[in-house]
């Protein structure tokens, strides 16, 4: 996967009734998920808002913001607007994340592929069913060659740019970029650091986000099936996601105090970054893979106050 840059990040408690206040305040501001980014980034920019211990990052909401709006003009340099989709088949990770949050700002839908997908069937009826433009995926995920299996899916993968063409796969018109999180070339795939865009033009981010609304769809989830294919989830909106958020940050009474260690994706996704952010919670990824090992070295690095589960299965951890 591709390694970060790391900032240091300034630690910052407040008291109760400072925090019953900003969440009031968060509350009334936006129901959009990049919203909900940039409010931490004005209140308070240099608050630690993600640690990843495999991958050995610290970043602040600031530092995490920026990374995302890279990402975002990195999207619109590779032509995707509003209401296009991107699948993404991906482990628990910084890159996840930051793919999360840039879809959100310029309203890219995701079509996320459940990590067990492992087959070439199941994977091309995905890209088919969501009808998307690019595809980001993770070289491996469990021991699983997953550059293999787009290498089958592809063949033009290995002969377009030596023949200096444009990517257009035979039987997948709608798609023109295949992107890897990981370090190693591989013809015809784009790494997923250079389409980051290091100095962002405001302008062009402005722009997209007009375009952005509580009903812009923001994912479908692909899910392992027993079946042959795997099983499709209902769209959700913004709107809808965050709430989902919101309905999470109530039944957990979550604060800027609160350290979220997101244990597992489950399903491919999880309502915990956008709870986070809305609260300016720091959001802890322990590995790419869950394990017993893995969770409990992270609560000895950062000792968490909930554990969060797939999409919404979150727990206090007793003091």
């Amino acid at each position: 996967m591709l390694t970060f840059i790391r900032g240091a990040a300034q630690r910052t408690f407040l008291p109760t009734s400072v925090r019953a206040h900003a969440h009031c305040r968060l509350q009334s501001f936006s129901s959009l998920i990049g919203d909900s980014l940039e409010n931490s980034v004005h209140k308070i920019p240099h608050k630690e808002a993600l640690r990843s211990i495999k991958q050995d990052i610290r970043w602040s909401y600031k530092e995490l913001n920026g990374f995302v709006d890279e990402l975002a003009n990195g999207f619109k340099g590779l032509r995707m607007d509003t209401n296009d989709v991107i699948a993404i088949w991906l482990s628990n990770s910084t890159e996840n994340l930051v793919i999360q949050f840039a879809a959100a700002k310029i309203g890219v839908t995701l079509a996320i592929m459940d990590p067990l997908i492992s087959s070439v069937e199941e994977v091309e009826h995905v890209l088919q069913d969501s009808k998307a433009q690019m595809l980001i995926f993770d070289p491996f995920i469990a021991g699983r060659n997953q550059t293999e299996i787009v290498q089958t899916i592809f063949p033009e993968l290995q002969t377009y740019v030596r023949r200096q063409e444009v990517f257009r796969p035979k039987r997948f018109r709608h798609l023109h970029s295949v992107i890897s999180t990981g370090i190693d070339d591989t013809d015809g795939i784009i790494p997923f650091h250079g389409i980051m865009v290091n100095y962002p033009e405001p302008h062009i981010m402005e722009l997209a986000k007009r375009k952005v609304n509580d009903k812009t769809p923001y994912l479908v989830n692909y899910s392992k099936s027993e079946k042959r294919l795997p099983r499709k989830s209902e769209l959700l909106t913004q709107g809808e996601a965050f709430k989902q958020a919101q309905n999470i940050i109530k039944a957990m009474d979550l604060s800027i105090n609160d350290k979220i260690l997101l244990e597992d994706l489950d399903k491919g996704y999880s309502f915990a970054p956008i709870a986070a952010a809305c609260q300016s919670s720091l959001l802890v990824i322990p590995a790419a893979e869950p394990s017993q090992e893995t969770r409990e070295l992270a609560l000895k690095v950062e000792p968490c106050t909930i554990t969060a589960r797939g999409a919404a299965n979150f727990q206090r951890i007793s003091a």
